[in-house]
C-alpha cells in the first residue's frame, strides 16, 4: 500500500462527489463514504514514506559526510528492531523504534567536519560539540508533525542506564523507549 502511487484522478473525482453532494458552506460529512477514506490514507501513508524517503536522504548525506558510519543507521535500524521485538514491542512501537534508528544521527549534518573526522579522540570542546547533535537533529526535523513518537527516541538515543549518557543525563526507566 506505502509503494502504490495515490491515482490522483480518483481522488479527485471522491473530492468532487463530497462537493456535488454537498451545499456550498455546508460541512463535508463527518463519516465521508469508505472509498475516501480509503484514498485518505493511502494518501496520508504515501505523504509519510515521500518524507521518511527524504529524510532518510539527509541520512545518507551525513553518512557520506562521514566515511566511518557509512551504513551505520540501517544497522542500528536493525538492531533496534530485532531488540523491539525480543522486548514484545507492538507493531507502531516497532515502526517508531525503526524510524528513529534510522533518523538517530542526521544532527551529525551539523557538525564540522574537522570533529566530525578526527582521527583520535575529541578534546573536551570538541566533545560539548558532538554532543549536540541529537538536539541538532530536533531542529531539523521539529516541524515534522508524523515523527511525534521518534522525537524523543531521536532525542535521547545516547542515553545511558547509569545516568551517564546525554544530552539530559536521564537513567533507568526514564529513558524513553
Amino acid at each position: 500500500c506505502l509503494t502504490d502511487p495515490v491515482d490522483r484522478v480518483a481522488l479527485f473525482e471522491c473530492v468532487d462527489r463530497l462537493r456535488l453532494n454537498n451545499s456550498p458552506g455546508e460541512p463535508v460529512p463527518a463519516s465521508p463514504p469508505v472509498s475516501m477514506r480509503q484514498w485518505m490514507t493511502r494518501a496520508r501513508d504515501q505523504l509519510r514514506l515521500t518524507c521518511l524517503e527524504s529524510t532518510r536522504a539527509l541520512v545518507a548525506a551525513v553518512e557520506a559526510k562521514d566515511p566511518h558510519t557509512r551504513a551505520h543507521s540501517l544497522t542500528v535500524s536493525e538492531y533496534a528492531e530485532a531488540i523491539g521485538r525480543e522486548l514484545g514491542l507492538s507493531s507502531p512501537q516497532l515502526q517508531s523504534v525503526r524510524t528513529a534508528a534510522l533518523l538517530h544521527d542526521i544532527g551529525k549534518i551539523s557538525i564540522p567536519d574537522a570533529i566530525l573526522t578526527k582521527p583520535g579522540p575529541l578534546n573536551t570542546a570538541e566533545r560539548r560539540i558532538i554532543e549536540r547533535h541529537p538536539a541538532a537533529a530536533l531542529e531539523i526535523m521539529g516541524h515534522l508533525s508524523f515523527l511525534a513518537a521518534e522525537r524523543p527516541l531521536i532525542l535521547h538515543h545516547h542515553e545511558r542506564f547509569d545516568g551517564k549518557g546525554y544530552p539530559a543525563r536521564l537513567q533507568g526507566e526514564d529513558i524513553p523507549l
